[in-house]
């Protein structure tokens, strides 16, 4: 298994896929990266960060980045919810309730590439140390999975070394397996380019836009039956509802964290950096409290979930977000209805209203198309019947996607409902 090691029983798989993991072995400690990252992150590093504005640029050269070793973990994420219950097939688990709401302090330490548990460390601080991971709500960003954030700012890094030390050749990655067999081909750039735009520049935005291709893909996979943990279903968790803008907010604090210039001293200079970009990042989010995350979840209940499925059933997650353009839009509490007791909520947690942080997702650089610089070929394979788009063939690439996600839209309100791809109710 690609991902997550075999357990033995079938109630230890879905304990791991409920964020209730058993120790799983990791793959060996990131190498150090030649990239900088401030000891101390600042508030206004954070809105660059988030496209408020662009950060300034400072380059490098393909002989100061070293061999970033592919990602071959998954983090647990959690399912949409609180206080969760499971089954056994038709058999429920009994006393089993899973709080996966956490709060801004409750976050610990990062590690590169970490599953479950971080069973080593790159350092003496992260040495056998639980990152933690979970649900927080925030005013400004909805939910926000921890696992999503982090993934996918391991993929931004790994991209970016993989595409600075390879950028004049060109390449071809291959990946683990994730519902099929995924590779990546890079194309050689042009000196005149690289020049023109800068390496840093050129690296970053591209593993930028790469990491999120992924995390899109991650999600499809998921839907059509695609599991990290053998015979245990995911659909709960395909295009939950704080997964993309979770996977998009890890992607851009790695971008403000590469993109500023500088030397790393040790192997564990990424991991030190991320402790200091994630509490920032974070906080300028607006998060609230665990008692008010709860409740948050709650107001939410059989709009966007739904308390009395359990886990793996699918309509736990009554709502899916769907949108993959280049500008992605957190969901908002207030934006399910309006209510005395939501805007007493909205008053009492968020000084009165709710301001989104919308972030974007530039399709090319000052009219170079990425797509034109990098391909993600995946030879699909999932339990489910997939939308191939050629007869006869299981390949597909990110030009496919537009078209597969059509599909699993049409399939989304059959399924749940018409309303099952935005955040509002029908008023009633």
């Amino acid at each position: 298994m690609p991902w997550l090691e075999r357990v033995d029983s079938t109630i230890s798989r879905q304990l791991q896929l409920a964020c209730l993991c058993s120790a799983v072995a990791l793959s060996g400690c990131v190498a150090a990266p030649k990239w900088v990252a401030p000891r101390r992150v600042t508030s206004e590093m954070v809105n660059q960060a988030l496209d408020e504005p662009s950060v300034r640029d400072a380059d490098l050269t393909p002989v100061e980045v070293p061999e970033i070793p592919v990602r071959t973990n998954l983090r647990p994420c959690c399912a949409f919810g609180t206080e969760l219950r499971a089954s056994l097939g038709p058999i429920p688990i009994p006393f089993f309730s899973m709080e996966n709401i956490i709060g801004v302090d409750e976050v610990g330490p990062h590690k590169y590439d970490s599953s479950a548990f971080s069973t080593e460390g790159s350092t003496q601080k992260n040495a056998f140390a639980d990152e933690n991971n979970g649900i927080m709500y925030t005013c400004r960003g909805g939910f926000i999975d921890t696992a999503h954030v982090r993934d996918y700012a391991d993929w931004t890094l790994f991209w970016a070394a993989t595409i600075a030390r390879s950028i004049e050749t060109g390449t071809t990655v291959e990946l683990p397996d994730e519902g099929g067999h995924r590779r990546v081909h890079i194309k050689p750039l042009s000196r005149e380019l690289i020049d023109r735009y800068g390496l840093r520049r050129l690296a970053v935005k591209m593993a930028q836009w790469m990491a999120f291709k992924l995390s899109i893909w991650h999600e499809m996979a998921t839907w059509y039956g695609w599991s990290s943990i053998e015979a245990y279903p995911e659909y709960v968790s395909a295009f939950s509802p704080e997964d993309l803008f979770s996977n998009l907010l890890g992607i851009k604090i790695a971008g403000g964290l590469l993109s500023n210039a500088g030397s790393a001293e040790t192997d564990s200079l990424y991991d030190e950096s991320m402790d200091q970009w994630l509490p920032v990042a974070f906080k300028h989010l607006q998060p609230v409290s665990v008692k008010a995350g709860k409740a948050a979840t709650h107001l939410v209940d059989g709009v966007w979930w739904n308390s009395k499925a359990r886990l793996p059933d699918r309509h736990l997650v009554l709502r899916r977000d769907f949108d993959i353009g280049e500008v992605t839009t957190p969901w908002l509490i207030s934006d399910a209805y309006s209510s005395p007791e939501m805007q007493s909520w909205v008053n009492r947690e968020c000084g009165g209203i709710q301001q989104p942080i919308v972030l974007l997702r530039p399709q090319s650089l000052e009219g170079i198309k990425f797509s034109d610089l990098m391909t993600l070929e995946i030879d699909v394979d999932v339990p489910d019947p997939f939308p191939y788009p050629r007869v006869g063939s299981n390949r597909i690439t990110q030009a496919d996607f537009p078209a597969i996600m059509h599909s699993i839209r049409e399939q989304s309100y059959k399924i749940f409902g018409p309303e099952s791809d935005r955040p509002q109710r029908s008023a009633q």
